[in-house]
C-alpha cells in the first residue's frame, strides 16, 4: 500500500472513530473530576477536567475565544457546533494548507469533539452533544489525556515564540467587525505610553486571578466583565468590545514576557518542567521559568536531553517532531500562530514511553502576514 493511500485510509478510519464517539456521547452522562494542584501545573491551564478513568481531558471553552475549539474541529473534519455566544478568530478550512498533515504526522492531541459539561450537586459531568444549555452548563474541548498510562509522568512545556500580529493589525482586524471609526486607530483611540500598558496588564492579571479563584472555590462563572477604564486606559478605548480589549491586553502581555524571558533571543522559552526522579528532580514552575536566562535555558535542556542517556530516544524524536512541525508551518502563508506550545510527556520510570504534541491554539488567526514561528531544533542536537 502506498504511503499516500495508507494515510488516506488511516484518516477515514479516524473520521469513523470520531463519528462513533459523537454517537456514544448521547448516552448517560459521565462523571468528571477536577485536576489537583500538581496536575494543573502539568496540564498547562488553570481549569481542566478529566474522566475518572483518566483517558480524556476537558478544556472549558471561554466565551471570549472559541478559536481553539474551531481549529481542532477543522483539523479533524468534525462539524463545528453552533457557537453563537462565543467569539472566534477569522479562521476556516480554506486558510490552511495541507491541514491533514497535522493528523497524519500525529503532531496534535487526539480530539473527540466539542461536548457539553454541567455542574450539578457539586459534581461535574460530561453530557455529550446536548443543545439545551442551562446556567451551569458549558461547552468544552474533549481531548486525549496525554498522561494516561504513565506511572510517573514527567512534563516539559515549551512555549513557541511568534509575534507577527502587532497591535495595529489586531485592532484593525477587530474594527472590521466594529465599525467605530474610519480613521487610523491611533487618531481614534490615541497612543498608549508603555508604562500605562504595563499597568493595564497588571490590572488585567488581577481580574483574571480573581476569576480563576472563583472557578476553584465554586461553580464556573462567566468571564470577568470589565472595560478599558477598569484597566486604566483612556476613555476612548471604552469603544472596544471586551473581546477586542482582551486580545489587545494579551498581546501587550505576550510582548512583555518575550522581552523579559528568553523568547526574544531564542525564539522559545520554557513554560514549566516537572520531572520527579530518585536521582535528579527538575521542578520549575511557570513563574520560575520566566526568570531563566538564555544560558540557563540551554544548560537545562542540555542536562535533561544530552546528559541523561535514558532521554536519548525522546531527544531524537523531539528533533524529528520539530522538523515535521516546521515543515507544515512553512506551508502556511496567511495565518498567525501566537503562544502555542510543544508539550513533552514521558514516563520517568521508562522514558521510552513518551508523547510529544503541539498544543494551545487560542491565538491562531488569518491575516496577510506570513506565518513565523521560531523552532530551534539545534538546541537538542548533539
Amino acid at each position: 500500500m502506498s504511503v499516500l493511500l495508507e494515510k488516506s485510509v488511516r484518516y477515514m478510519e479516524m473520521e469513523e472513530s470520531q463519528e462513533e464517539d459523537s454517537k456514544s456521547n448521547f448516552g448517560p452522562k459521565i462523571a468528571l473530576e477536577t485536576l489537583g494542584e500538581n496536575q494543573l501545573k502539568l496540564s498547562g491551564t488553570s481549569f481542566i477536567l478529566r474522566d475518572f478513568d483518566q483517558k480524556f481531558v476537558y478544556k472549558v471553552i471561554k466565551t471570549h475565544s472559541a478559536t481553539e475549539a474551531v481549529f481542532y474541529s477543522i483539523v479533524y473534519r468534525i462539524c463545528i457546533p453552533r457557537l453563537n455566544d462565543f467569539r472566534v478568530n477569522n479562521i476556516n478550512p480554506d486558510v490552511f494548507e495541507n491541514i491533514s498533515y497535522l493528523v497524519d504526522n500525529e503532531l496534535i492531541p487526539n480530539f473527540y469533539g466539542i461536548t457539553s459539561i454541567s455542574y450539578e450537586d457539586h459534581r461535574w459531568y460530561d453530557l455529550g452533544h446536548v443543545t439545551d444549555v442551562s446556567a451551569n452548563t458549558f461547552k468544552a474541548i474533549k481531548l486525549e489525556n496525554l498522561m494516561h498510562g504513565f506511572e510517573n509522568p514527567g512534563v516539559i512545556d515549551i512555549k513557541l515564540g511568534s509575534h507577527n500580529v502587532n497591535d495595529d493589525i489586531i485592532l484593525i482586524l477587530h474594527l472590521l467587525y466594529l465599525p467605530i471609526c474610519n480613521m487610523n486607530w491611533l487618531e481614534c483611540y490615541g497612543e498608549i505610553d508603555d508604562k500605562i500598558k504595563v499597568k493595564s496588564v497588571e490590572l488585567w492579571r488581577e481580574l483574571k486571578s480573581k476569576y480563576h479563584k472563583s472557578v476553584q472555590d465554586a461553580t464556573l462563572k462567566s468571564p470577568p466583565d470589565f472595560n478599558a477604564s477598569d484597566l486604566g486606559l483612556p476613555e476612548s478605548y471604552n469603544k472596544l468590545d471586551m473581546h477586542t480589549l482582551f486580545m489587545l491586553i494579551k498581546t501587550w502581555r505576550q510582548k512583555q514576557v518575550a522581552l523579559e524571558t528568553t523568547e526574544q533571543e531564542l525564539g522559545f522559552r520554557i513554560t514549566s518542567i516537572y520531572i520527579q526522579h530518585p536521582d535528579k528532580n527538575y521542578v520549575i514552575t511557570s513563574n520560575e521559568a520566566k526568570n531563566l536566562t538564555k544560558t540557563q535555558t540551554i544548560d537545562l535542556l542540555s542536562n535533561i536531553f544530552k546528559k541523561d542517556e535514558r532521554m536519548e530516544m525522546i531527544r531524537l524524536n523531539l528533533i524529528g517532531f520539530i522538523e515535521r512541525l516546521s515543515e507544515w508551518i512553512s506551508l502556511q502563508k496567511s495565518i498567525s500562530i501566537v503562544a502555542s506550545s510543544i508539550l513533552i510527556i514521558f514516563d520517568v520510570n521508562n522514558p521510552n514511553l513518551h508523547r510529544i504534541k503541539w498544543i494551545d491554539f487560542t491565538h491562531i488567526n488569518h491575516n496577510s502576514t506570513p506565518t513565523t514561528v521560531s523552532l530551534y531544533s539545534q538546541y537538542f542536537t548533539s
